[in-house]
């Protein structure tokens, strides 16, 4: 897929300005001269070609009352596969690779409700494979990077931040839990299917 200026225009509109409206596809369309039918028609072919994965949001995983931890395993190179796909179903897990290291060459991060339940599931996956040689590293703080590809200038613009410790639970905001499931991946739709109200609510919760 050939990524013209326009696809450029339209990539650093949804990476860096992407906006929380009522028809954000029609607002973005208006700022790079197109219409919405073609920004909402791109926008689908780029994500059908591997080069959008979702657009949404993540909810730090401490309001969902979850823990974290990054897991190193020393798996046999013929068992990475198989070790891999069985990490890979546990929904939590949100990174799985394979690195270069002197003991542990298989890293994933997973969550879980407490540190034992962690510790219980991770084990569980890798015993079945006779695996009994890794480490767990639960976090203490998280350091956030925000990445996104600067594809006019060729350099990334990031911002970091040290979240919070103590956040405020997901049933504390009043608002359902479905509107955070629908929010981690909208529609490329003319209008996202979820409430315009709670939409508006979480611009200004944060």
């Amino acid at each position: 897929m050939e990524l013209n200026d326009k696809r450029r225009a339209l990539l650093m509109e949804l990476q860096y300005n992407f906006p929380i409206t009522r028809r954000p596809f029609l607002d973005i369309a208006r700022r790079i001269g197109e219409d919405e039918d073609w920004v909402l028609d791109e926008t689908r072919n780029l994500m059908s070609n591997g080069l959008i994965k979702r657009i949404g949001a993540l909810v730090n995983y401490r309001s969902r009352g979850l823990v974290s931890a990054l897991i190193g395993v020393n798996v046999p190179s013929e068992l990475i596969d198989d070790v891999a796909r069985a990490i890979n179903s546990d929904p939590q897990v949100s990174h799985n690779f394979v690195r270069g290291h002197a003991r542990y060459n298989v890293w994933f991060v997973t969550k879980a409700k407490s540190k034992e339940e962690l510790i219980t599931k991770v084990s569980s996956t890798l015993t079945r494979f006779g695996i009994n040689d890794f480490v767990i590293l639960t976090a203490l703080r998280t350091y956030k990077i925000d990445v996104k590809f600067d594809l006019i200038n060729g350099v990334s613009r990031t911002k970091s931040m040290i979240l919070p410790l103590n956040v405020p639970s997901i049933e504390s905001t009043g608002l359902p839990m479905e509107f955070f499931r629908k929010l981690r991946s909208i529609g490329i739709e003319q209008e996202p299917s979820m409430n315009w109200r709670i939409w508006q609510a979480l611009t200004l919760m944060g």
